[in-house]
């Protein structure tokens, strides 16, 4: 299947292994590799715990976890791109079905779109009730700016991956 016709299916398809697989695809072509793979849950403690395994959260059934996140991250010399898929429950992420995804980056990777800070999608892009503002600013073809991190949408990575063919 195209990259193109995969970035168009992402308003669609909810599948984690999907989306992560097309950012691994195109991370791959601008030169990056995967290093790290986990998964992360919030717990009632307002603390994250980082595992690698389900089974890596414990048997306590006393602890309930949630807001469930798989992660992957991949490399090029210093800069980094972290593809994250979000799920509500245990079931949803063994399952891979997501309610939210995101690919975050320490570098514009030379991307010459206008970087917003994060405070401001809110302002700039008030929620439809249908699309939340971070949504709103990727379909205005933003980024956007979280302390040192950028968030992108997949679309992005797919310019730099053939701006780069092309250039070659």
């Amino acid at each position: 299947m195209s990259f193109e016709k995969r970035i168009i299916l992402l308003a669609v398809n909810r599948k984690s292994d999907f989306f992560h697989d097309l950012v691994r695809d195109l991370a791959e072509k601008i030169g990056f590799s995967k290093t790290e793979e986990w998964g992360e849950a919030d717990s009632p403690y307002s603390r994250t715990v980082q595992f690698l395994d389900m089974t890596q959260l414990g048997e306590n059934p006393e602890i309930r976890f949630s807001n469930f996140a798989r992660r992957k991250k991949f490399e090029r010399g210093s800069e980094f791109i972290i593809s994250t898929t979000n799920h509500r429950t245990p079931y949803e992420f063994l399952r891979g079905l997501y309610i939210a995804r995101s690919v975050m980056t320490n570098s514009l990777m030379g991307l010459k779109n206008q970087a917003i800070e994060y405070g401001m999608i809110k302002e700039m892009f008030p929620s439809t009730g249908k699309k939340d503002p971070l949504a709103l600013a990727f379909d205005d073809n933003k980024i956007v700016r979280l302390g040192i991190l950028y968030f992108i949408h997949p679309k992005h990575l797919y310019e730099l991956a053939f701006k780069n063919t092309e250039t070659r």
